[in-house]
C-alpha cells in the first residue's frame, strides 16, 4: 500500500502474499535510517494449509533469486529447484492428507465396533479367526 510506518517496532504478517517479495518490502517498511530498536517481524501461519505451502515456496523462490544473482544457478537450475521444490510440498500435502484419512476412518471402525458390541449385549463380534477355527 505504501504506508511508511514512523514507529514501528513489532510488525505481524497474516496473509501471506504470492510474490515473497512483497512480504519482504511490507516488513523493511518498518525499518528506518537511525533506529535504535530491533524489529520483529511475526507471520502468522496455520500449519497443513495452503499458507504454509505459500510460505515454502516463497522462501524456494528467494533463495533461487540469491542463486541467480550470484551466478551459483546453472541454465536449468531455476527450473529443476521449482520442480523439485513443487513435488516436494506436494508429497507432503498427500502424505498429511493420508495420515488424516488413515486416523479418521480408524477412529469410525473403533466407534463403530463399540456400537455393535454395545448392540450386541456386549458379546464380542466373531473375527475371522473365530469362525476359522470353528469350522
Amino acid at each position: 500500500m505504501g504506508i511508511n510506518l514512523t514507529a514501528a517496532c513489532v510488525v505481524i504478517m497474516f496473509d501471506q502474499d504470492f510474490n515473497p517479495h512483497n512480504d519482504k518490502q511490507a516488513c523493511d517498511r518498518a525499518y528506518r535510517i537511525g533506529q535504535k530498536r530491533d524489529v520483529e517481524v511475526v507471520k502468522l501461519i496455520t500449519r497443513g494449509t495452503i499458507e504454509e505451502s505459500m510460505l515454502r515456496l516463497g522462501q524456494v523462490k528467494l533463495d533461487l533469486d540469491h542463486a541467480v544473482a550470484a551466478g551459483e544457478a546453472d541454465e536449468g537450475a531455476p527450473e529443476k529447484t521449482m520442480k523439485a521444490s513443487l513435488l516436494s510440498v506436494l508429497r507432503k500435502q498427500f502424505e498429511e492428507q493420508g495420515e488424516t484419512q488413515n486416523a479418521a476412518r480408524d477412529a469410525l471402525l473403533k466407534a463403530e465396533a463399540s456400537t455393535l458390541e454395545a448392540n450386541t449385549g456386549g458379546v464380542p463380534l466373531l473375527g475371522e479367526d473365530t469362525v476359522m477355527a470353528n469350522s
